[in-house]
């Protein structure tokens, strides 16, 4: 939830807890008790959600950060027996393919780091018979695709990751607008029918109805924002 959505849930669950909180009042004015289970069913799905909505993709996006992290030191040799074979054989195509600098290959792009992963990895299959001297084998190299192969898994995990993510926030937000109308067309209605009996009763309601600022909510949020659109596959 953004900050201003959290302003508002907090007041809904302050309500909540004063209803809980006055049993006489609830069953004096009877209709509180038909909307009380609805508007607590719907405060701890929200907060499920919620929940859910944030850890929606963590756990896949740093899988995936270390997978590619484990090409990229896997490569590195690979890279750089590829470019002593091409200064030995002259091989200037050779020489284009493995003389990207560690940095460059370790700051680009992640679908350009898979592609030049690829492409090394390729390379170094090709001229296999000139790279015993190396210690480099077809055992390795297959291994080191699996990486690579398991790196791209881990991009479509995200990806569905980040699509469950948009389907929690518009579940969450269809929750967030049911408990709005509890509040605002049933609870308030309710609750202003006890201004005159249950005057104490009504000025805790309409205390507990203030929202209240969390801060930063003029733009901000609490590291919850609505999902950007999924990743391209």
């Amino acid at each position: 939830m953004t900050n201003t959505q959290l302003n508002t849930f907090d007041t809904c669950v302050r309500i909540l807890g004063l209803l809980k909180g006055e049993p006489v009042i609830v069953a004096k004015y009877s209709e509180f008790g038909v909307y009380l289970p609805l508007f607590e069913t719907s405060i701890n799905k929200t907060r499920q959600l919620n929940v859910d909505y944030t850890n929606a993709t963590k756990g896949v996006t740093e899988a995936k950060r270390i997978a590619l992290r484990a090409v990229y030191l896997g490569v590195l040799p690979v890279k750089r027996a590829l470019l002593s074979l091409a200064h030995k054989n002259s091989d200037e195509v050779l020489k284009a393919i493995a003389s990207i600098t560690n940095s460059s290959l370790e700051n680009e792009r992640e679908e350009k780091f898979v592609e030049t992963a690829g492409s090394l990895i390729s390379a170094a299959k090709k001229n296999l018979p000139f790279l015993g001297g190396f210690n480099l084998t077809q055992e390795k190299l297959d291994a080191l695709q699996a990486k690579l192969d398991g790196a791209g898994t881990k991009k479509d995990e995200q990806g569905k990751g980040f699509n469950d993510r948009n389907a929690l926030w518009k579940s969450l937000n269809n929750e967030l607008e049911t408990i709005h109308e509890i509040l605002t067309i049933h609870l308030d209605a309710i609750a202003a029918c006890t201004q005159e009996e249950d005057v104490n009763f009504y000025n805790k309601y309409q205390a507990a109805r203030v929202i209240v600022d969390r801060g930063g909510s003029h733009g901000g949020d609490d590291g919850t924002t609505p999902p950007p659109a999924p990743p391209a596959q």
